[in-house]
């Protein structure tokens, strides 16, 4: 099993993390986040700080990442931008804050 590759795929969400990740495995996976970002690699390449890859939705739930992830590449195919799950947390967040009083 010399010639063995081992990869590594999901969970993975931060830059350092991955780095982290590729000193014991030989490659990750990206899918879920190409999804929404397509140019993904390019911008960890040239990165200067931290990214985080975390979205608003649950990603413990399987079929809704799943269904999130062909609408995304779908759109993409269609020629439209991804719908985009990062920003949505920050939208959510500002419409559950309490009302001034």
């Amino acid at each position: 099993m010399e010639q063995t590759r081992i990869y590594l795929t999901g969970s993975l969400r931060t830059v350092s993390g991955m780095v982290r990740v590729l000193d014991e495995v030989d490659g990750i996976g990206l899918a879920r986040p190409l999804c929404q970002q397509p140019y993904l690699c390019s911008t960890i390449l040239s990165a200067d700080g931290e990214l985080d890859f975390a979205m608003s939705i649950d990603q413990r739930d399987f079929h809704l990442t799943a269904v999130a992830a062909l609408v995304q590449v779908q759109q993409a195919g269609r020629g439209i931008g991804p719908i985009d799950l990062w920003s949505v947390r920050l939208l959510l967040h500002k419409k559950s804050a309490p009302e001034p009083a």
